[in-house]
Order: structure tokens, then C-alpha cells, then sequence
């Protein structure tokens, strides 16, 4: 028997021998039994479960700390006493490497390359994990290959039996206030030589490690000298230490780049979420540009849609703002060495930062190599990494301190299909999945019907969860009319320290940040069931404080807001509704929040008017929202006007409205000289406000704009910004205006436009004498209606033709056929007479238009 004490001696390893020679493990904290097990490997070149006998062992302390330029914290300290116990059976060296550290206990099994030949097959482990009966609450994940599934709180008994679990998986003894974390670590930077794994249940009060489905029980081809991952059992003694532990860090190699000043932590904006084609258009891409600029977080990400004509001016774009733009591939595109060799270094010639590679799915070895693969070359190439559809974390982070953050999460994307996750779950992951590693759930979604939890709940999980690139679900067009975005601008995208204030899984979760050399600290909160949290402020420094409070409502549809000077002798006690949440942001002084403006989308305005101080004409009334925030609205059923003061200059302007509408409306603006009719799209569920803009020439001097409502929905407007940034008005092709070729016909639509119906393949739609005023490169955008997808050609002058994939109705669920939608493209034209052709690769959706702009 050997005892291995962890440096402060507060927890103890013992492994055992039995008479036949198998081993086994203990562990426990202060006394109190961790858990407990078998040990061993069988491998093609012995059977190390059993018939082990004992050489000699050798000890080493661990006493480091490094830090990463994205995590949970400034500094990871890594101390630990670790054994090699050697054994030896029928001539094979194998060895058992044990890590005792004050709060947890992690072993690999090891075979020397002195045992001869240079591979072995690895066919199963005797590995798994008993608790004693104090732990007799569970956290299990139902495996999926995705990772994506709920952590069911559950006690032991044998509807465990025979089911298959993924890790991390957490327990609790209350009675001995200890928790426990399974996992594994150090398994995808092994260059693909072992499968990723998980746990099987029993009818007892044990775990069985099980190797990867996807292996298909054949033996893991592996090479000598061998190792395998770590297992590791974190044992804490509190909640706020689950929070904080790094020790699937601490088993990783250290970190292979020494100049990490590439790798830069992020919030971004990203439009898939709330649009499932977003990423096909160039000109929105540039708007999310502006506003991220504008907001100041740090990144763009272009999820799948993306397009090749015009990637290296967005990212150009991009950098020109201080902003980091990121792409997404399916794994599958770069899962050789061949393509990732390709691919990769293309994109980052075309100045990409962060490539968002998705769709792994599989725990096998051979999936793990290509993590390993894409990791190696991303490093050369100084890429950031986030893998989604993936498996957990397993502190690889460490090693590869360029994978910053991962999906392998039930995230808020299943708003689109289902009505999960739910309170419930987003409470219970800040101690599971998020404790063991960066997490891309993708907070703060609130314009969706199926919504679960309040604005606020959506608002905190924002400082709740940890990743170092915290993608924001909800569309800058949600974000810009929405208080809660001002506690987006006031968090970071990195912070020194985390603390856990009060929590318990499931149930509630006050998580606080903190960033030292300026004094800033944001606690988020979310619960599932209503209450009232005292949060102290006993992790203030001596002095005084001013904190913002962002919270619910009574019906938690709006964010409330108050600023409240603190102190560390203080606390405030936060109510929250039933699903609810709040934010907290303090300083020593708040400054005001410092908008970056540019000359395009998010120009500053020329003057702001509220539509509270319109005045109605027959139909329409000025309405209060004493819920939303005590915001004056003009109802518009039928029409009003607003007084400008004064334009500064006769010009093209952009007028933003501001504005709650549950279906789209038909909208007339005029000044009395000039007319415009624009439809204008649903804001989205209760209210839930968002923007949405007109282009019109205004004449210097004072006007009365008039506002109409034609059709469709009955907006709430709360303000309309005038905004001087001179746009380009996009020259317009209806398709009516065009000569078609082969098959299809013309259909009126809703909008009182036409569209073209039933082109096939060889169908051509060709447009004579475009006059432009310049020769340059030209946004070409085809609007089209939502149908299965089609593929054209876009043909500028006779030049190479333009492939334009038109991604309509797909699997998500969110795109309906008859949506509105459209891909752009870039191509140069020349100044004067052009002539633009759409020609049918596939069956088309129905074709609205082609707009041309001035890229």
C-alpha cells in the first residue's frame, strides 16, 4: 500500500495492491472518503489489470504558476506531490503516475519504450469510480456526441444501469460538504494515440470509464513510449473552489507559443443566431463591424454563409476598427492535413484572427488527431481556435493557448428548435461544464417567442460564463435599443479573479469578476425560482464605490436600471422574478459610456426625436410602457408627425427608427417634398424593440416628417434618429426589368413588386445597360424569397462567373419559406453601360431583385 499526501496534507491518495496484483485507489479529504477504484490497462503487449509486480517508485513536488492570455483567472497555480510507482509483469516495464494535490487526485498509466517496438493496441481499461454513500446527489449529462444535452440532477439507483454519461460529471455529499468532479485531461494534445471517454452507470454506487462509441470496442492503435490521459477527481471542500479549479489545466503540458500578444480575448457580435443567413450579406457584415466598434467589443464573427468574393475586404474592414473578425468551417472542409494545410493559411492571408470550426461530433481517436492537426497549424499560423460541435474541455487550453473557448454545451442555439436550455440548466452549468473549462453558449438571446427566462437573466449570463470569446446571440438591430446592452459595453473580455457569491446547481448562481489595476468588478446573477439575493460587498477595498444595477421588471420583458453609491460595509438586495436575473458593474467613479463612431452604419445622429412628443393623427396615440423602462411610444395605427428643428444640409439621410412591432409593416415617410415606402421587418415578441432604417433626402432647414402606416403591423416607435452619414442608395434591377432566357415566370408578391418564379438550370436572367458612375468593385446583392437552396452564377461583363449560393429553408428551423432573404457578392464593374446576368446552376428560390453599391 502506498499513501501519497497532497502538499498540505488536507487530502490523501492510497493505492493498494491485492494478492493477485491488481490495483486499486482511494481518496480521500480530511479523512472523509473522495471515492475509490480499480486501476489498470489492457494493452496488446500485456494485461496491466492484474499480476503487477512492484520494482521501485520515484517522487517529485510540482510547485509552478503561469498565467494564459484568455481564462477564468490572471494566475493558474499548479501544486502537487507526485509518486511513479514502476511494476513490471512478465518482462513489460508499466508504470502508475499519481498527482496528489490539496484538492484532488489524478493518475495515468504509462509504458516505457524500453519494453521494445514502437506501437501497442490498447483494448479497454479497468479504470472507474465508486463514492461512498454520503454522495448521494449526482449531475449527469445523458452522452451525446455533441455534448449537447442537460446535466440531470439524479441520486444513485438502477435507472443508471448500462447508461452511458458524459464527463465532467459532478457529486455532492452534503452531509461531509464535499463535491467531487470526474474527468479527464491531456487527451486531444496527444496527437490522436487515445479515444476520448466517458462513464458508464451501474446499479451500485459506481462508474465505469468507457472508451469512445465510436471505436466500436476495437482496440486503439497507440505508439511506445505510451501514455495515457489522466483521470482525475477534483475534491472541494465549497462551490466557489469548483468554480475556480484549474486542474485539468495543471495536467496538461505547458503552453507551446512564447509569444502569446496574437491571442486576444473577445466579445463579439454575431448574426447566425438571430438570422440563420446573416453571414451571406456583406453590407450587414460591415454594420456588425461598426456597431462592435461602436460598443467597443473587440470581434466579428461570420458563421456559415460566408463569402469568398468579399472575405478579405470585411476583414480589412475589420481591422481598420480594432476588430478581430473570425470565420466558421465545418471541420470536414479542413479534417486532412492536406486541406487544413490549404485552407488555413488561405484564410489568414485573407486576415482572418479565429476560425470557428464546427461539427466534430466524435470521441474516437482518429477525431482527436484532427484536433491536434488543426491545432499545430492554427499555431503556425498565429490562429485563434474555438471548437464547436465538440467534445468537453480536458485543459488543453493550456498547452494550446490559442484554443480560447468551446461549444460541447446544450447552448442558447436550441431556442431555434426546441424550448431548452431553461433556467434550470443555465443555473446548473456554471458548475459543471463552465468549472472545468471556456464555454460558448452563446448568451443574451431575448428576441425569440420561445424565450424562457427574463431580459435580465439573458443580460447576466453574459459575466456568469466564462470564454474567451463570448459570442452575443442577440442582433445588433436588438442590441442597439436595449439597456441591457450598456452592462455588455461595461464587461471585459478577460478578468483577474472570479468568485462565486452564493449559488447552488439548478437553482441560482452570483458570480463575480473583478479586473485589480482598475478597480472594476461585475457580478452576474440568474436563478431559476423567484427570489431575493443579499449580495455583500465585502470584496470591495476600503473606500467609496458607485455601482450600476441592471435588472427585472416584475414581468421580467424590460431591463430596469439605478445607480447606487457602495461601500465593502454594504450589500443590496437584488430581486429577481421566476427565471430571472440582474447585473452589477462597479467602480470607483463610473464614467459615462464612450461610443466609437464611425462615418457609416453607426454614425453619430444629427439630432434624435422622440416619438413621445409626436403628434398623432386619427388612429394612432401616444401610449406609456410603464413596464418597459417608462418609454413614451407613438402607437402608430394610422399616422403622425415629428418636427426636426433644423436639417444642416440637404442631403441623403438615414433615419433610424426605434421601434416594437410583432408582425412587419408597410411604413410612409414624407416631408412634403420627398416620399419613401419601405417595409419594415417584426421586431420580435412583448417588447422587445429594435432598428431598422430609411433612407431619405432631406432639405436644409426645419421639416415635419410624417409618418404612415400603410399595412401590416402596428408599430410602437419610441424614437427616430436623423443621421447625416450620406448614404449610397443601392441602383435596383426588378427582376421585371430584366430579359429571361429558358424557364420561369413572373408572380406579383405582397409588396406590390414581382418576383421570377421556377428558373432551372441553364435559365438565364440578363440585364442590359446598368449605367454606373464608376469603374470599381460592386456589391451585387440578389434578394431573393426562402426556398430550398439554389445555386446561380452571377456574371458581371461577360467576366468569370460569380458563384452565388441562394441558402434558403434548411435544418435550423428559423428560416420559413416566402422570408425575405438575400446573398451579396463582389464583382468589378465599369463605369458606364454594364450588363449583369443571373444564370440557373440549380432549380432558383423566387428572385426579387439585384441591388448594386458601391463596395
Amino acid at each position: 500500500m502506498w499513501k501519497i499526501a497532497s502538499p498540505d496534507h488536507t487530502l490523501t491518495v492510497t493505492i493498494s495492491g491485492s494478492n493477485d496484483g491488481a490495483l486499486s485507489y482511494g481518496v480521500d479529504k480530511n479523512g472523509v472518503p473522495a471515492g475509490n477504484g480499480a486501476l489498470g490497462i489492457l494493452t496488446s503487449i500485456g494485461d496491466f489489470s492484474a499480476g503487477l509486480r512492484y520494482v521501485d517508485q520515484s517522487e517529485r513536488m510540482i510547485d509552478e504558476t503561469y498565467s494564459l492570455p484568455a481564462g477564468k483567472k490572471a494566475e493558474y497555480v499548479n501544486q502537487a506531490r507526485e509518486v511513479r510507482l514502476r511494476f513490471e509483469k512478465e518482462g513489460v516495464p508499466f508504470d502508475l503516475l499519481v498527482r496528489a494535490y490539496d484538492n484532488g487526485a489524478a493518475f495515468r498509466y504509462e509504458i516505457p519504450d524500453e519494453s521494445g517496438g514502437d506501437s501497442l493496441r490498447v483494448y479497454r481499461e479497468a479504470t472507474d469510480f465508486c463514492f461512498p454513500e454520503s454522495f448521494d446527489t449526482l449531475w449527469l449529462q445523458d452522452w451525446v456526441p455533441t455534448y449537447e444535452a442537460p446535466y440531470n440532477k439524479t441520486r444513485w439507483g438502477v435507472s443508471h444501469d448500462g447508461r452511458h454519461y458524459g464527463m465532467p460529471s459532478l457529486l455532492h455529499a452534503a452531509r461531509d460538504g464535499l463535491w467531487v468532479m470526474i474527468n479527464e485531461a491531456n487527451v486531444l494534445n496527444t496527437n490522436g494515440s487515445y479515444c476520448i471517454s466517458h462513464v458508464k452507470g451501474t446499479g451500485t454506487r459506481r462508474l465505469l470509464l468507457e472508451f469512445a462509441p465510436e471505436e466500436k470496442g476495437e482496440p486503439i492503435p497507440s505508439l511506445l513510449p505510451f501514455r495515457s490521459p489522466w483521470r482525475y477527481l477534483l475534491v472541494e471542500q465549497s462551490l466557489d473552489a469548483v468554480v475556480n479549479s484549474t486542474m485539468n489545466y495543471n495536467l496538461n503540458p505547458p503552453s507551446e507559443i512564447e509569444d502569446t500578444s496574437w491571442i486576444k480575448p473577445s466579445r463579439a457580435v454575431w448574426a447566425w443566431w438571430s438570422s440563420d443567413m446573416g453571414a451571406q450579406i456583406f453590407t450587414e457584415a460591415k454594420q456588425y463591424v461598426d456597431f462592435a466598434a461602436w460598443a467597443g467589443f473587440e470581434a466579428v464573427v461570420m458563421d456559415a454563409g460566408w463569402d469568398e468574393t468579399w472575405i478579405k475586404e470585411f476583414c480589412a474592414y475589420a481591422h481598420e476598427r480594432n476588430i478581430s473578425p473570425w470565420l466558421w468551417t465545418a471541420m470536414q472542409t479542413i479534417d486532412t492535413y492536406e486541406t487544413a494545410s490549404y485552407y488555413l493559411p488561405l484564410w489568414k492571408s485573407w486576415g482572418i484572427d479565429g476560425v470557428k470550426i464546427d461539427f466534430f461530433e466524435n470521441d474516437s481517436a482518429h477525431t482527436a488527431s484532427c484536433y491536434h492537426m488543426m491545432a499545430d497549424i492554427m499555431k503556425e499560423q498565429k490562429l485563434m481556435i474555438n471548437f464547436h460541435g465538440s467534445t468537453k474541455p480536458m485543459g488543453e487550453g493550456r498547452t494550446w493557448p490559442h484554443f480560447i473557448t468551446a461549444e460541447g454545451i446544450m447552448a442558447l442555439e436550441y431556442y431555434k428548435w426546441s424550448d431548452m436550455p431553461n433556467a434550470e440548466h443555465n443555473c446548473t452549468v456554471p458548475f459543471i461544464r463552465n468549472a472545468a473549462g471556456p464555454m460558448d453558449y452563446t448568451p443574451v438571446g431575448f428576441s425569440n417567442e420561445n424565450r424562457n427566462t427574463s431580459m435580465a437573466h439573458q443580460m447576466a449570463l453574459a459575466a456568469v460564463y466564462d470564454s474567451g470569446c463570448q459570442h452575443y446571440s442577440a442582433s445588433i438591430f436588438h442590441m442597439e435599443p436595449w439597456r441591457g446592452t450598456d452592462f455588455l459595453r461595461r464587461l471585459k473580455p478577460k478578468y483577474d479573479g472570479v468568485k462565486l457569491l452564493s449559488g447552488f446547481p439548478g437553482d441560482h448562481a452570483a458570480i463575480l469578476r473583478w479586473t485589480k489595476k482598475t478597480e472594476e468588478y461585475v457580478i452576474g446573477c440568474i436563478c431559476n425560482q423567484s427570489r431575493i439575493l443579499r449580495l455583500s460587498f465585502d470584496f470591495l477595498p476600503e473606500g467609496e464605490f458607485e455601482a450600476e444595477i441592471y435588472g427585472d421588471n416584475r414581468f421580467g420583458d424590460a431591463i430596469t436600471y439605478e445607480k447606487i453609491p457602495v461601500t465593502r460595509d454594504g450589500f443590496v438586495d437584488i430581486a429577481m422574478p421566476e427565471h430571472g436575473g440582474a447585473g452589477l458593474y462597479i467602480a470607483r467613479k463610473i464614467l459615462p459610456l464612450a461610443p466609437v463612431y464611425s462615418k457609416n452604419y453607426m454614425h453619430p445622429p444629427v439630432m434624435t426625436l422622440d416619438c413621445g412628443e409626436a403628434r398623432p393623427f386619427t388612429g394612432s396615440e401616444i401610449a406609456n410602457l410603464s413596464e418597459a423602462g417608462d418609454q413614451t411610444v407613438l402607437l402608430l395605427r394610422g399616422g403622425g408627425a415629428l418636427v426636426c428643428e433644423g436639417i444642416p444640409e440637404a442631403k441623403n439621410y438615414t433615419l433610424r427608427l426605434h421601434y416594437c412591432a410583432h408582425a412587419a409593416f408597410q411604413l410612409r415617410i414624407s416631408d412634403g417634398r420627398t416620399c419613401v415606402d419601405a417595409w419594415l421587418p417584426a421586431g420580435g415578441p412583448g417588447t422587445v424593440f429594435t432598428v431598422a432604417d430609411v433612407v431619405m433626402r432631406l432639405e436644409e432647414g426645419p421639416c415635419r416628417l410624417v409618418l404612415t402606416r400603410l399595412s401590416g403591423g402596428e408599430p410602437l416607435i419610441s424614437k427616430l434618429a436623423v443621421i447625416g452619414n450620406d448614404p449610397e442608395v443601392p441602383i435596383c434591377l426588378p427582376v421585371e426589368t430584366g430579359i429571361l432566357s429558358g424557364a420561369g415566370y413572373l408572380m406579383e408578391d405582397p409588396f406590390g413588386s414581382y418576383k421570377l418564379q421556377g428558373m432551372t438550370k441553364g435559365s438565364t436572367l440578363t440585364f442590359n445597360d446598368v449605367m454606373l458612375p464608376d469603374a470599381a468593385r460592386y456589391v451585387l446583392r440578389v434578394d431573393y424569397s426562402a426556398a430550398p437552396t439554389g445555386i446561380a452564377d452571377v456574371i458581371a461583363n461577360g467576366a468569370e462567373p460569380v458563384s452565388a449560393k441562394l441558402s434558403g429553408v434548411g435544418m435550423w428551423g428559423q428560416t420559413k419559406e416566402g422570408d425575405v432573404l438575400a446573398r451579396e457578392v463582389l464583382a468589378p464593374m465599369q463605369k458606364g453601360r454594364n450588363t449583369i446576368v443571373l444564370k440557373a446552376q440549380t432549380t432558383l428560390p423566387p428572385i426579387r431583385n439585384i441591388q448594386l453599391i458601391k463596395a
